[in-house]
Order: C-alpha cells, then structure tokens, then sequence
C-alpha cells in the first residue's frame, strides 16, 4: 500500500495538482476506479494537509441500480470519515431537453454540478478517476477520428486548474483493482461498461483485446509511450508557435489578427499557430477540423474583402494585411445590392452600332467592380465555348435592361445545361460557393443570367439567329 500512495503522492506534486489548504470533490460512483481514488486522497489528505469531500451524481438512468450504486458510495465515505454530497437528476429528461445524447447529457450534468460548487466556492479543485486505460482509448478514438498530435497527449493531467487526474498514470487491473482486492476494498460493477453500445466500451471490450491477441502486445503501454512522446515534442513547438504568435498576431476584444507574413512559415507551426488563434478567438476549438485551417490559408489568395463563415459563430476576413478572426456576423452582415447597369437606351447604342463597347465601376458591397459590354461579331463556336468565369457572351436582343445584384429569397436560376430553373440557393450549395450573399449576379430584365464565376443560365444564350452578341466581362479591381 505504501508504494502506491507515494507513487499517487509523487504524481500529485510532479504535476502540481493539490495545494495545502485545497478542498476537492473527490467524485465517487461507486466504481473500482472512483472508490480507489478516493481511498487513497483520503489517506494522502492528512499528511499532504487538504480536505476531501466524495460527490456523487445519480443519472436515474439504471433504475434501482441507480440507488444502489448511491447507496454504497454514501455507505463507503460514511465508514472513511469523508463528507459526501449526492445528487440527482434525470438526465434522460435533460439530454432530451438539450438535444443531447445519453453520455453528452450526462457529463454536462456533472460539469454543471462541479462548477456549481466551485461557485460556491465549496470545493476548488475536482479529482475526476481517469487512469492509464481510459488515456489510451481516448487517444485510440481520437485516431480513429483523424487527430493531430497535439490530440495523442491524451487527457490532460489538469485541466483548467480546477479538474485534476490524480491517478491517470495508474492501469485499471494491474494497479488499481489489484490494489483493491490486496486491501479488501469492495467496489461495485457497472454493468453498462459491459455494453458495446458506447464506442469506449467497444474500443475497450473488443478493440484494444483483439489487437493484444493479435499482436501479442500490450497496446495499452504502446499508446502511453506514443503520448510521452508527442507531449515532449509538442511542448518544444508549442514554445516555437508562441514566439510566431507574439511576432504575427494581435488580439483584441472583438478579433484576432493574423498578418499576412505569418502565412511564409513552415505549415507544421503555421497550422498550429491558426489553431491557437481560434481558440484565442473561440474560447474552443471543438469540431475545428483540417479543411477548416486549410480554408483559412486559402483565403489569402482572394480579393481583399472576402470572408468565409468557418463555422456558426466563427468568420474569417482577408483584409489588406491581415486576415481577421471573430465570432460575430454583425461585421459581415450583407445588405442586399440592386443596381440598374445599362438602362434601354444604352442598351439600344449596343444594338444599333452606336457604341460597341460601356464600361462602368460600381460599389459592389464595399468592393470596386469593372463591369464591361462589347459588341462582337464573327464568332466561331469554340470562342462561344472557350468562356472563362470572368467573362460570357449573351444575346440582348429583346433585353430591356441590365442590373447587378447580389442573391435575395427565393432565387431561381436556370444553369447551362439544365432545362428548368432549380433554386439559386441549392446550385450555390452545390458549388460549395463561399459568401454566397456577395456573389455578383448579372440580370436581363430581372432574371438572372449569369452567377458570376459559376455558370451562366441557358436563357438569353447565342444562337444562329443572334442579331446582337455581347461579351460581358467583370472584373474585381
């Protein structure tokens, strides 16, 4: 017994977790793992000079077994001398209510209660009973989904200076049942760990023992030495990632800003430092993907006023210098734009020979647009093919009036190709378009006929009989 309390002891200190003086929920499901915890933060209390207290959360989700697995943690810290606190609460109910799943609506029921007795500053820290096993399979799930390496350090020994893993070094049978059985502590079975429902119950039931069998190998102790590892490693770039930070970045209350400059270092600090933003910009970087950061490098090489909406409440802006980061829309928010281009008489000089070529500037939504109408003749079918998405030519024989807009509700448009109009909104979804509220939008008489760098529509299309071609050229300036 006394190895392994000096060994959580060392564990504790090593990683600064308990303070003189701290009180900690000490949270008790009945389980071996939370039974052990709280045994041995018991013992190591008195001469490490902090108070424990066990907490336990009844979820009402196992019927009697519920108030069983109650019960026996009451009973336990009542034989340890430790104060304990229960609670309950239907998390069916409120993960229905939030729209959450089981195991979603679970965990935020318990965060809600640790952080409500933080507030009543009953407690300041939560020993949560993670141990070896539970950090390999996180990291083995979190490959399965695709992690970086900042996501094979696994759980975090501390987390937001308030959870705390005493015990996270330790393994489940070798150390802490065994430690149980050698001092004759009972603890109770939950039997929905025996369920594969869940993915940890698969990857811990099925996974992790066929690759042992298979491999003949103790995975478990590979994972953790891969976490060592990738933590030394990380450490080294995260200090190569702050320099960068305070050299390209600034933050202020409503943005963070990136320079452009910062976009010419290696992807490997690059990545991590676009990463570090968000979260400085977010508060999280949950769901924060690849792709996502890989967008944000993109948007770079676009016109300056571009944004992109990278996820509900996060926005990306190239501006002159810098690209900007913020979790509000107000900034972006697009109004909508009508305006008339070509009125019937200038239309007509391009009809009649007058003129053979009008140009205008326009304000489009902040940016400057060059808008051109030249009058061709002789064209063979491949120049009619051989369009690129600046530029495309219509007929304007019975067009009254050309105007530009951006997209409004209830769009329609009709794409080359296609013989009947189907949403704008579905055929920019489809394009996997950007910004679609400032996309230009060429119109002949209120119907749209051309989604500027996409594709024109089938109407107002040059046939043989076309008295009158127009080459329509828009350019951003």
């Amino acid at each position: 017994m006394e190895d392994i309390l000096q060994r959580v002891k060392d564990f504790i200190k090593e990683n600064n977790l308990i303070c003189e003086n701290d009180v900690v929920a000490s949270t008790i499901s009945g389980g071996a793992d939370s039974i052990f915890m709280t045994y041995v933060l018991n013992k190591l209390s008195k001469e490490m000079n902090f108070k424990i207290i066990g907490v336990h959360v009844n979820h009402l989700l196992r019927g009697e077994e519920s108030f069983i697995d109650e019960e026996f943690s009451r009973k336990f810290c009542g034989e340890q001398d430790i104060e304990f606190k229960s609670y309950r609460v239907d998390v069916n109910k409120f993960s229905l209510e939030n729209k959450l799943s089981i195991e979603m609506g679970a965990r935020e029921v318990r965060y809600r209660i640790f952080k409500d007795l933080n507030d009543q500053k009953i407690i300041n820290k939560c020993a949560l009973a993670h141990h070896g096993d539970d950090d390999a399979e996180t990291i083995l799930m979190r490959i399965f989904k695709g992690t970086g390496t900042k996501g094979l350090e696994g759980i975090k020994e501390i987390r937001e200076g308030f959870y705390i893993r005493p015990i996270l070094f330790l393994r489940r049978v070798e150390e802490i049942e065994k430690f149980l059985k050698e001092n004759d502590i009972n603890f109770i079975i939950d039997r929905t760990n025996l369920c594969e429902d869940y993915l940890r119950n698969k990857v811990r039931l099925s996974i992790i023992p066929k690759i042992n069998e298979s491999f003949s190998m103790d995975v478990t102790k590979n994972v953790l030495t891969l976490k060592e590892i990738c933590k030394i490693d990380n450490d080294f770039i995260d200090e190569i990632v702050e320099e960068n930070i305070v050299k390209y970045v600034d933050i202020n209350k409503e943005c963070v800003r990136i320079y452009k400059r910062c976009f010419s270092i290696h992807k490997a600090i690059l990545y991590r430092v676009i990463r570090k933003c968000i979260h400085m910009c977010k508060g999280n970087i949950n769901d924060i993907t690849l792709n996502h950061i890989k967008s944000i490098c993109d948007l770079i090489e676009k016109r300056k006023g571009r944004y992109i909406q990278i996820k509900k409440d996060l926005y990306c802006i190239n501006n002159e210098d810098y690209l900007e980061l913020s979790t509000t829309y107000e900034k972006y928010e697009v109004k909508h734009f009508n305006s008339v281009v070509l009125n019937i008489n200038e239309i007509n000089d391009l009809r009649n020979n007058i003129r053979s070529y009008i140009s205008k500037e326009i304000d489009f939504l902040g940016e400057k647009i060059k808008i051109s109408f030249e009058v061709c003749e002789n064209l063979t079918k491949e120049d009619l093919i051989n369009t690129s998405k600046d530029f495309k030519y219509f007929s304007i024989d019975e067009v009254c009036e050309i105007s530009l807009r951006n997209r409004k509700e209830g769009d329609l448009f009709t794409p080359f190709g296609l013989n009947s109009p189907k949403k704008l909104k579905e055929f920019l979804i489809n394009e996997k378009a950007e910004n679609k509220d400032r996309i230009p939008l060429v119109c002949f008489d209120n119907n749209i006929i051309w989604v500027v760098g996409f594709r024109n529509s089938r109407e107002n299309m040059v046939l043989n009989n076309t008295e009158t071609i127009v080459k329509i050229n828009l350019e951003y300036l």
